[in-house]
């Protein structure tokens, strides 16, 4: 139209577009090939993937888990605030003691102290009920849906055929293992990974608003320095998770190896004891 021409894209790139759409397709994400932006269409995917890991933490909840989660999730976005409200309420005393005249520096002295100190009696109350909300609310939720989710498998199981089993189950031991790990691990993932996380992410906002709020040009300079702190943590956490993983598989590998090497002693004894037994019978058998 403004005589200017649609580049068509490299090959390169319409491979990359063609492996994201491919990946995207597998994941069922809705996507539009025609933008040729593959670094758009992942990002869009990895936000929807991190959508559907949150949405994952409630998916065995009913009303009263999700009555606990939003309580919980209150409480620990409270107990986050708390941790930064000390420091308001400590400048504030400092600075009404450093306005104190030097005539009646005494009485305000000790009234500032009354005042300060009735002030951190209140934010006392609230950070101990916001702790008491966060853990117990966490902690039953978890409990709650780790027990509806173990009563799910079993039922899944029982519906399975023998054959099944033959199939898609290489051991006993190395089933029973991975579901006891894997409920422990969601139970700790609810009762303390998220509400530890909830907490943590509250405390560091609430430290650059109450940074804001006091001295707002200094956190504007020490605000590029937070990535500083992001990353690091960011890639210590991917590299803990792998080793868990690796760990996990390792045990479920060891679990199933100390079975097969225990499995030839329990049918010797078992025979042993069967053929006991058979012989008992023909002793009795030929006394009578």
């Amino acid at each position: 139209m403004f005589g200017c021409r649609l580049r068509r894209p490299s090959l390169a790139r319409r491979k990359v577009n063609a492996a994201a759409a491919d990946w995207l397709a597998k994941m069922g994400i809705c996507y539009d090939l025609w933008m040729n932006r593959p670094a758009t269409i992942l990002f869009a995917a990895y936000f929807t993937v991190s959508l559907r890991s949150i949405r994952s933490i409630s998916m065995h909840a009913d009303a009263v888990d999700k009555w606990l989660m939003t309580l919980g999730l209150l409480g620990a976005v409270t107990d986050g605030f708390c941790t930064r409200m000390i420091v308001v309420l400590a400048s504030h005393l400092m600075n009404r003691m450093g306005r104190a005249g030097a005539s009646d520096v005494h009485a305000r002295v000790l009234h500032v102290n009354k005042s300060g100190l009735l002030a951190f009696f209140y934010l006392a109350c609230v950070s101990w009920s916001a702790c008491f909300l966060e853990g117990y609310s966490w902690t039953r939720t978890a409990e709650r849906q780790t027990a509806r989710m173990r009563s799910k498998y079993l039922k899944a199981v029982l519906r399975q055929d023998v054959g099944y089993f033959d199939l898609h189950v290489s051991s006993t031991p190395e089933v029973v293992t991975s579901i006891s790990n894997d409920i422990q691990m969601i139970q700790d993932v609810l009762s303390q990974k998220v509400p530890d996380f909830l907490s943590k992410v509250s405390t560091f906002i609430a430290g650059y608003l109450v940074a804001f709020v006091l001295m707002w040009d200094l956190a504007i300079v020490e605000l590029p320095f937070a990535l500083l702190l992001v990353v690091p943590g960011w890639i210590c956490g991917r590299t803990l998770t792998g080793l868990a993983r690796k760990r996990r598989q390792e045990c479920i590998k060891a679990g199933a190896e100390q079975s097969r090497q225990y499995h030839p002693l329990e049918q010797f004894m078992h025979l042993l004891e069967r053929t006991t037994l058979y012989q008992d019978s023909l002793k009795l058998y030929k006394g009578l």
